[in-house]
């Protein structure tokens, strides 16, 4: 099975620059996107319905912000949307879809800023992710896929000239 994920920085953004092709060159069997940055009302059919495609998404509560998606082959047999944190589930961060052998999660986990503002919630974020993939991993293989917002090295970075690099590069 192919499986691919990508921040693409906002779903109805990368539509225009023929993501359509995207899918049909690819052909994953499961891509998750994350910051979609779109609600389902201000998304074209053909990002909705694609051919050979369901699309299932988690959009964040605030217009034009984060969110999650995913484009699956098969249809899932459940949809999974929370984690259990207010704020997070309110950003859709999380869209997880249940099939008969596995589950795969779209992700998109929280920036910690810059000034480690949000340092707390971006923990408290990975904590609860730990113990709902330890609960699913009980029942059946998980796959997680997303942006996670951690950088082992520089070349991890988008920019990294720009940003500190004891901020965002963890020493082994």
């Amino acid at each position: 099975m192919k499986f691919l994920s990508w921040n693409v920085n906002g779903l109805r953004s990368v539509y225009r620059h023929n993501f359509s092709n995207f899918l049909k060159d690819q052909q994953p069997d499961v891509l998750a996107v994350q910051e979609i940055k779109a609600r389902r009302q201000d998304l074209p059919p053909d990002i909705l319905h694609p051919p050979q495609y369901h699309f299932y998404m988690h959009a964040a509560q605030r217009p034009g912000y984060s969110g999650t998606a995913i484009y699956s082959r098969q249809k899932a047999s459940r949809i999974i949307t929370r984690l259990g944190h207010r704020r997070f589930d309110n950003e859709g961060r999380l869209l997880a879809l249940e099939f008969a052998n596995y589950i795969f999660a779209s992700l998109y986990l929280p920036h910690g800023k810059r000034d480690k503002g949000d340092l707390d919630y971006k923990l408290t974020a990975y904590k609860l992710l730990e113990k709902k993939v330890f609960l699913w991993r009980q029942r059946k293989p998980v796959i997680l896929g997303g942006d996670f917002n951690v950088a082992k090295e520089e070349i991890d970075l988008a920019r990294p000239p720009a940003k500190p690099k004891k901020h965002y590069v963890y020493p082994q």
